[in-house]
């Protein structure tokens, strides 16, 4: 990519291209979750963009997907905001694993219980 012309404006990166073979529709933009989904592979795979190919049939959209820019940021905002609640229930998980008392009392209580667990681990955002 660069501006001008000639080979020498011209830079390679790494690109993650994720497939979404479509059944009903081409969604545009695509939907949230599917742009997050290629985020997460992207940081997985250290590269610097994703993108996005839906197909219909013979129809065809491509849309990219930058981790570091506008309008979504979704580098800054997936360290900020998915790692952390990843990072919490990972721990919770490995918490109730540990603990079979905890485990037999979060499955068997009833849903406010639960609620109540679950915000003591640290995975608030899981309640409705």
């Amino acid at each position: 990519e660069g501006e001008g012309e000639g080979e020498e404006s011209w830079a390679l990166r790494t690109v993650v291209v994720e497939v979404k073979s479509r059944v009903r529709r081409i969604a545009r933009p695509p939907a949230l979750h599917d742009q997050l989904q290629a985020v997460a592979y992207s940081l997985m795979l250290r590269a610097e963009a994703a993108h996005l190919v839906q197909t219909l049939g013979e129809e065809m959209d491509v849309s990219p997907v930058e981790l570091h820019g506008p309008p979504m940021w979704h580098a800054a905002n997936f360290e900020a905001h998915v790692l952390p609640r990843l990072r919490a229930f990972a721990a919770a998980v490995q918490a109730m694993r540990a603990d079979v008392a905890a485990r037999v009392s979060y499955l068997c209580g009833d849903d406010r219980w639960r609620d109540r667990l679950l915000r003591e681990r640290g995975c608030g955002f899981l309640v409705k």
